[in-house]
């Protein structure tokens, strides 16, 4: 160890160790960096003793003298990124888009990630929501299409992409270039298709409620493999992503499972004895989503036989659709309320 008092350059470290007192860091270039927690932790730069975990980095600045290196200044780093990246973003203080700042500069916070600093004061102001939506009917003219729409306000909350990957414990459908919250085209679809077949499908031909062949029951009906399609046979409807007509508003929401070590296997029965465990997820509220769908001009005729004979496709569409949204909702948790019309 150099015998002198000059700081090095600052540096990232990793816990170690500490007691009531003092502590120790490591980082590359030192095995042990002493700091003392009075002095150099507690309530400073927001720094608190539940930040000093297994999971916890940190960047230093390291004073050598006779007895080793010790810590001079202190930082509590948040991101897992690149050290310069994570410059860059502390220095703008932050990021317009919200899909790189919820996926890509995720806030660390003391042993889990945490999905309150990314919502926190977060606006689509600069997102440009009406040239999207104008750009989406061009390009259906374009496309020669024959178009129909459905404006759809849920009536409470809506949750899309729950259970995507993420380094949360939840996640949510982003668009990856603005940012925005939307309504997967396949979402919409999957839906639908689920819709119809429950309820026009259900029933064998004796009457009685088979739901288990009820998918195979609708993949004889012409009419239905001709909108939706089939494994030898693209759906001649098109569905597209649904955008919101305004800016969206994010906001947290809570489920709070009581059951914990029973779902785990950790124990035999459920109890409300148990701590719950809150899970924070985001949910899109206040905002009309616009969902289009259409068909070349020339498909869209009267179907000739099937459960729905003498109607054409897009009117089909609209009636479902329109229906599905309404009794069936959309997105997750639509048992308890959500995504509904």
């Amino acid at each position: 160890m150099k015998n002198n008092k000059e700081k090095t350059n600052r540096q990232v470290a990793w816990f170690v160790s500490y007691n009531e007192r003092f502590g120790f860091l490591k980082s590359k270039n030192y095995d042990k960096i002493y700091f003392n927690k009075k002095k150099h932790i507690v309530g400073r730069n927001g720094i608190n003793e539940k930040m000093f975990n297994k999971n916890a980095i940190f960047e230093v600045t390291v004073e050598e003298n006779k007895k080793g290196a010790s810590v001079g200044e202190i930082k509590y780093i948040p991101y897992r990124m690149p050290k310069d990246t994570r410059i860059l973003i502390e220095r703008e203080n932050n990021i317009d888009n919200f899909y790189l700042k919820l996926n890509k500069a995720a806030h660390f916070n003391i042993d889990k990630f945490d999905l309150t600093k990314a919502v926190k004061g977060k606006n689509f102001k600069k997102v440009p929501i009406n040239s999207l939506v104008k750009r989406q009917v061009l390009t259906l003219k374009d496309m020669g299409i024959q178009y129909e729409k459905i404006n759809f306000m849920p009536q409470w909350r809506l949750i899309v992409g729950l259970g995507h990957e993420s380094v949360y414990e939840t996640s949510m459908t982003l668009h990856h270039i603005y940012g925005i919250p939307y309504i997967p085209a396949q979402s919409i679809k999957g839906v639908l298709r689920s819709f119809i077949i429950n309820r026009l499908f259900a029933k064998n031909n004796e009457g009685e409620i088979d739901l288990e062949n009820a998918e195979k029951r609708a993949l004889k009906d012409p009419g239905f493999k001709f909108i939706f399609g089939d494994e030898k046979q693209q759906g001649k409807v098109r569905f597209f992503d649904a955008y919101p007509a305004s800016e969206p508003e994010i906001e947290l929401d809570i489920m709070n499972p009581h059951y914990g070590p029973y779902y785990k296997g950790e124990e035999k029965y459920p109890g409300d004895y148990y701590n719950p465990v809150p899970v924070t997820f985001l949910t899109v509220r206040d905002v009309e989503f616009i969902i289009y769908f259409g068909i070349k001009q020339g498909d869209n005729k009267a179907i000739e036989e099937g459960r729905f004979e003498g109607q054409k496709p897009l009117a089909v569409i609209l009636y479902w659709l329109k229906k599905a949204l309404k009794e069936h909702g959309i997105g997750a948790k639509t048992a308890a309320g959500y995504g509904y019309a």
